[in-house]
Formats: structure tokens, C-alpha cells, sequence
């Protein structure tokens, strides 16, 4: 029961959240650092990228190097260790996760 009754700590709405109707500019990643909380280890050590908008990016690399991690943070199933990742100039802690999920699909490698 104690995780049934949990409270989570990425929220799905809050009145205060910013609402998502479009990705209207590029998605950022500032110097952002994860590890997942299971681990010890560090996945991503700063980095730094941008997803331009309207343009396809690929992100290769081999196994293990946090490709993966980069998606799920981005789908806000975790948040950064430290760092910032922006969209539409708004911080994704501040973006109404609802609404966002609603417009953006997310297929995971594993069946």
C-alpha cells in the first residue's frame, strides 16, 4: 500500500504549470547531468545540445552511452540531476505534463 499511496514527484498538473499547445521553438539541454536513482554511476555528465525545431536529429552512439536516458528525460519520466532541458524557452519542470503527453508520442525500444 505504501506505493499505491505515494505521492509523486514529477506532477502531471498543477495550476501553476505552463500549458502546451505547440513546440513553437527548440528544445535545449544546458548543462544537464542524470543518474539514475538506483545507481550510482553518472549517465549524462553536462550536456549540452539543441533539438532544432522542425529538423530531425538523430542520437547515436553505442550501448550504455545514455541515448535512452536522453529521450526519457525529455518525456519527463525522470528529471535532470542537475541542469536545465527548455522548450519553447520554458523550463520542462514548469510545462503542464498533461497537456504535453497528450501531444507528443513516445514508442520505447523494449516490447
Amino acid at each position: 500500500m505504501h506505493v499505491i499511496n505515494r505521492t509523486p514527484s514529477i506532477q502531471m498538473d498543477d495550476p501553476d504549470y505552463v500549458d502546451f499547445n505547440e513546440l513553437s521553438s527548440d528544445i535545449t539541454f544546458e548543462n544537464v547531468s542524470f543518474h539514475y536513482p538506483s545507481c550510482s554511476g553518472v549517465v549524462l555528465d553536462k550536456i549540452s545540445i539543441t533539438l532544432e525545431r522542425g529538423k530531425t536529429t538523430a542520437i547515436i552512439g553505442p550501448s550504455g552511452s545514455g541515448k535512452s536516458t536522453i529521450v526519457k528525460l525529455l518525456e519527463r519520466f525522470y528529471d535532470p540531476t542537475s541542469g536545465a532541458i527548455s522548450m519553447n524557452g520554458t523550463d520542462m519542470k514548469k510545462i503542464n505534463l498533461r497537456e504535453f503527453r497528450r501531444k507528443v508520442g513516445y514508442v520505447g525500444q523494449e516490447p
